[in-house]
């Protein structure tokens, strides 16, 4: 009889089943799991994929499924680690005979034996996973492998640390076909399409800036064009993909490969709809031109602020005026532009605040993602505070607030809020984003953008009203209507 692995992403949100659990919006399945059920299945495992993100769980399914498992990989982040530790606990109690692998970016942070775990995986782990899962159902010596923790004879064992795989060709394309992306296809928590695939080509970074975890992203390394477009063909079998999203962050890196697959999708008359994130200091003329005829839809640039000094104090390595062509420039080619923004740096002033809502409103981006500032875990800004003895090592996500910055979190959150009201709710900006939408024949596109925009507006309001009710001020104005919150819900 087959050996029954279950592969589990543990919600980001809560550990709970039936009516109790939430949903977490997701744009696409974690790769990284289905990678690894490849090569499991072709050495004759049954796989079954399990996102507690995107799919509601019954409590009964849950259990029935546990003890018909002979090994659990979970994928652990730092913000799912506890929940990972709720999931672990309970899985114990159900099926004492369970094996537990535990691997993904807390792993690589931490390198230490996940409390629960039987093996803890440090690195990638595609072309160590069956070897792995072999020795431990047969229950033999793990000494050779490389990249894993364990414990043997009470003590707690450390192989090689950790796993690179240079050549990443060598790896088998994920099996997706276990994911049911009826359930993804989100963006900023708000649903975009069922018709979105991923696809990733590269990994690592060989940027550093100071807000993102590093250890989590080690040296940049490419797959061949060739292998690339061998899975996009693959991808566009699928009649029910549109949107093929590059899940990396630094896929136009190297430009003349980026331009040899815009290259390779053209001659072999691939149409699909292009959605990837980009540097600002990638922009060129040429390479958007390509893209554009390849079929580019959206991209995503991580402008951060509109100060040149906020970007020095982030180590962005990019400038205002980087910033701002690259946009002007997507803008030209009709791509969609969608930018993310961080608020919260320790020397950041209103000065700062005002001059990068100035700069955000000028330029012809058509969403924006507004995050307040997070020290996480493993990054140079949160080990900065650790050496400072302002958090602890144990504190694994930190908001900024006053102790590190000169306003507090709520400020900051008021700002955020304030910034996103001002960029969506201007004639300018609804008349250029319509017309935009109308040549490009985008309804899609359109229809979300307008939605996301009325979700901002609803929240603004929504948590206005409850900031002055927990005032007291049960009589609140909202435009020319005044509601009593005691007979009214907003």
């Amino acid at each position: 009889m087959k050996k029954r692995i279950l592969l589990v992403f543990p919600s980001l949100v809560s550990y709970t089943f039936d009516e109790q659990w939430v949903h977490n919006p997701m744009p696409v399945p974690p790769l990284g799991l289905l990678y690894l059920a490849t090569p499991l299945r072709k050495n004759g495992y049954e796989v079954k994929f399990m996102d507690m993100n995107a799919v509601r769980c019954s409590r009964k399914e849950f259990v029935e499924t546990v003890k018909n498992t002979d090994i659990l990989g979970i994928s652990v982040m730092s913000r799912n680690y506890d929940i990972a530790q709720e999931m672990i606990k309970d899985v114990k109690t159900i099926n004492q005979k369970i094996l537990i692998i535990c691997g993904g970016p807390h792993c690589v942070l931490v390198e230490e034996l996940v409390p629960g775990s039987d093996v803890t995986v440090v690195g990638e782990g595609e072309e160590i996973i069956v070897d792995l899962v072999n020795r431990v159902l047969n229950k033999q010596d793990l000494a050779g492998i490389d990249g894993i923790i364990y414990k043997t004879n009470g003590r707690i064992v450390k192989t090689k640390l950790p796993i690179l795989i240079d050549n990443l060709d060598r790896i088998d394309l994920p099996a997706t076909d276990l994911a049911d992306y009826r359930n993804y296809g989100y963006l900023d928590d708000y649903k975009f399409s069922n018709k979105v695939r991923p696809i990733c080509t590269s990994r690592g970074c060989p940027y550093s800036c100071k807000f993102c975890v590093l250890k989590c992203v080690p040296k940049y390394r490419e797959r061949s064009v060739e292998n690339v477009l061998q899975e996009i063909e693959k991808i566009y079998q699928d009649k029910n993909c549109e949107y093929l999203a590059f899940n990396e962050d630094n896929f136009l890196v190297n430009k003349k490969r980026a331009e040899a697959i815009f290259d390779g999708i053209i001659s072999r008359g691939i149409k699909l709809k292009l959605v990837f994130q980009a540097r600002v200091d990638s922009a060129n003329e040429q390479l958007y031109k390509k893209f554009r005829k390849a079929g580019a839809k959206i991209v995503m640039f991580g402008l951060e602020s509109g100060c040149q000094d906020i970007l020095d104090y982030y180590h962005k390595r990019t400038t205002v005026e980087q910033n701002e062509y690259a946009v002007k420039l997507a803008d030209k080619h009709d791509i969609f532009v969608y930018s993310t923004f961080i608020f919260g740096a320790s020397i950041e002033t209103q000065e700062h605040l005002d001059k990068t809502l100035k700069f955000i409103l000028r330029l012809p981006i058509d969403m924006i993602s507004v995050n307040v500032l997070k020290y996480d875990l493993g990054s140079p800004l949160w080990e900065e505070l650790v050496e400072k003895n302002l958090i602890k090592k144990t504190d694994i996500s930190v908001i900024t607030d006053k102790r590190f910055s000169n306003f507090s979190t709520e400020e900051w959150e008021k700002f955020r809020e304030k910034l996103n009201k001002k960029f969506y709710f201007r004639i300018s900006y609804i008349a250029r984003v319509l017309k935009k939408c109308v040549k490009q024949r985008e309804i899609l596109i359109l229809r979300f953008l307008f939605n996301y925009a009325y979700k901002v507006l609803t929240n603004f309001y929504s948590i206005s009203l409850w900031r002055q009710s927990a005032k007291g001020d049960r009589n609140i104005e909202l435009g020319n209507k005044r509601i009593d919150l005691g007979k009214e819900i907003v």
